[in-house]
């Protein structure tokens, strides 16, 4: 059996998941409860009068349609918020991770794998313990096996280079002694990330 790959771009306003199989070289979606949509609203809402949570676009829509309650969002930030409002803001991520295996659960149902290597993207300036405290709640929300962090400059990083490093050396921008320079924004809801990197064949 194989090794499977997940990649959590745990976002401000909205959840990316990505896995695949080291047998294969397809990179494919964890998709939201409704099954269609490939990226998950980082959003949470509470039904008034119930003990029942929405989540991610069931959670938006719940809000966009009137129903009685109150939408949470923006808790991944409040990590760096004031310390008598920060714990019910980990309690918020630790709640919504759980969807997010859920979601990945019901995305690989059947598919036979040995062992899983997970990474968790996170703010480059967050603390080391806020990282730790990122991979105890991924592991917590059902991920069982090799947790990594990643800061989110990094993972773009790594990602732009996998989508478009061949697309460079096939169009001549990247020849062979002549380096090139790539500036990269990364704008997201909470933080925006600039990143310059020296690509040299």
């Amino acid at each position: 059996m194989a090794k499977l790959i997940v990649g959590i771009d745990f976002g401000t306003s909205t959840t990316v998941v990505r896995y695949k199989n080291t047998g294969t070289n397809d990179i494919l979606p964890v998709r939201d409860k409704n099954g269609q949509n490939t990226y998950i609203p980082s959003a949470i809402f509470r039904i008034q009068g119930q003990q029942q949570s929405l989540y991610g676009h069931e959670a938006l829509n719940a809000k966009d349609s009137g129903m009685e309650g109150e939408l949470i969002t923006n808790f991944k930030m409040g990590l760096l918020d004031r310390e008598d409002v920060k714990e019910q803001k980990k309690q918020y991520i630790q709640e919504f991770l759980r969807f997010v295996y859920q979601c990945f659960e019901n995305e690989t149902q059947g598919m036979a794998y040995d062992s899983l290597d997970v990474y968790v993207s996170y703010p480059a300036k967050w603390s080391s313990d806020f990282v730790d405290f990122m991979k105890d709640a991924v592991k917590k929300a059902g991920f069982i096996g090799n947790i990594y962090g990643i800061n989110e400059p990094k993972a773009a990083t790594y990602n732009m280079l996998h989508r478009h490093l061949s697309h460079l050396q096939k169009s001549k921008m990247l020849t062979q002694g002549k380096p090139m320079h790539v500036f990269m924004l990364d704008m997201g809801a909470g933080t925006t990330d600039i990143v310059i990197i020296r690509l040299q064949s």
